[in-house]
């Protein structure tokens, strides 16, 4: 099916699959299938009529229901056609829109593909259907175009970026509406564009390739943690930074104060029966709490992330049958023969250190925002760990004394090109035998 040439740049290939399966999913899931898609459609639609920031003090009854009553007489009155489909059967009855807006403080940014499909093609066209799709359709071209940038511009873990990019769930989520499409695939250039520093095989860092770090950067923090990412800086080898040490150093302090001033102001949805200041007070004077809920959350739940984050379906309650679930991480790890790359231990115990930051501040969120008091941390879902995946294929990688051939690496790879096919035919027909 590929020629050996093909099979050296599987940022074609990755392409073709995602272009084919990606369209599969996005026409055979039905509207309001993939998680929170109904409340992220409102937010596209706010979106697209100009409503790019909620203050984090406005009163959801006072300031944000008026946005969202005027955007169902205007701009969303045709996705009324939409009731009593699925979930949210009342989603856009103006009494529960108070419910349905937890993602508004959710940047505009990961809306903007979104937002501009339903803004141009309401111009010419009210059926809420062609809007619904062309915003799908929107999203899976951007995640298919970030994915494609990121496996072209990192110098290591292509076929890891790639494997992870094409599990069924952040495939799902890329064939959405939502906005973990545009998150997910962000995540992974941005860690593209830091792996390109670390690990490329220039002496200086080209002003070009700063300039790119400089934008993808500024944009990490108003994406959901993917801001910790840029902590990776510290791996970068200091020869390789030459003058621009200094101006690197300067940019950081300028984006942690940009991103001190937008978080404090910007919305966050809580839970209803949580105070939000009492929780933080308990966080400040028994530590030790949160410390035991998240290893009981971590001990209890770590297999049901990694099966969330490899694929489940409908309301995270249809789950892939078990062959599905571990043959893709076994690709993954199979991948890690590819690489020529060695990292040393300790950018291996750092990358780990950042998966463990990462997965701490999203426990610590949940914590503070939604979980009810109990011995697990509810409400954290296995998707939200997807832009770890290329970290932990610099923790998790072959022995050292272990190298492949040309001609095996040609092997390994024809296996895993035909392995994710097999596996996401399977995954296709299965996703439509349950969607109907």
């Amino acid at each position: 099916m590929f020629s050996k040439i093909n099979l050296k740049n599987p940022e074609y290939i990755f392409v073709v699959f995602c272009l084919l399966f990606g369209l599969i999913f996005m026409i055979y899931t039905p509207i309001f299938k993939v998680p929170d898609e109904p409340i992220h459609l409102l937010r596209a639609c706010e979106v697209s009529n100009g409503i790019f920031f909620n203050n984090k003090n406005g009163d959801p009854a006072k300031d944000i229901l008026p946005n969202r009553k005027i955007l169902l007489k205007q701009n969303c009155a045709c996705f009324k056609e939409f009731k009593n489909k699925f979930y949210y059967t009342d989603l856009l009855e103006v009494k529960n829109l108070n419910y349905t807006h937890n993602n508004t403080g959710y940047s505009f940014i990961m809306y903007i593909p979104s937002a501009t499909a339903i803004k141009t093609v309401s111009q010419f066209c009210q059926n809420p259907y062609i809007q619904f799709y062309s915003a799908r359709f929107a999203n899976l071209f951007t995640y298919m175009l970030l994915v494609f940038c990121a496996i072209k511009i990192t110098p290591v873990f292509k076929w890891q970026i790639l494997i992870c990019a094409l599990f069924p769930m952040a495939l799902y989520e890329g064939a959405s509406l939502s906005a973990d499409s545009f998150h997910i695939s962000f995540s992974f250039l941005y860690t593209a564009v830091l792996f390109s520093m670390i690990f490329g095989k220039e002496k200086t860092i080209s002003d070009k390739k700063f300039g790119l770090f400089l934008l993808t950067s500024f944009i990490s923090i108003f994406m959901k943690g993917t801001f910790i990412f840029t902590l990776l800086i510290f791996l970068i080898p200091r020869e390789k930074l030459a003058n621009k040490c200094c101006l690197l150093y300067l940019w950081c302090i300028i984006l942690l104060g940009t991103a001190f001033i937008y978080s404090s102001n910007n919305f966050i949805f809580i839970r209803s029966p949580i105070n939000f200041e009492e929780r933080k007070l308990m966080l400040l004077n028994s530590p030790q709490c949160f410390i035991i809920t998240a290893s009981n959350t971590l001990s209890g739940l770590w297999e049901t992330y990694i099966k969330q984050s490899i694929g489940v379906f409908d309301w995270l309650i249809v789950f892939l049958p078990a062959y599905l679930y571990w043959s893709f991480p076994f690709l993954f790890i199979s991948a890690s023969f590819l690489e020529d790359t060695y990292c040393k231990l300790k950018n291996r115990l750092f990358a780990l250190l950042l998966v463990l930051i990462f997965i701490t501040m999203t426990l610590l969120l949940y914590y503070l925002t939604y979980s009810i008091p109990t011995n697990f941390i509810d409400g954290v879902q296995g998707r939200y760990f997807l832009p770890l995946y290329p970290l932990l294929a610099v923790i998790i990688q072959k022995p050292a004394n272990i190298k492949f051939s040309d001609k095996q690496k040609f092997y390994l790879k024809t296996l895993i090109v035909l392995s994710l096919f097999l596996n996401l035919i399977w995954t296709s027909k299965f996703l439509i035998n349950v969607s109907f």
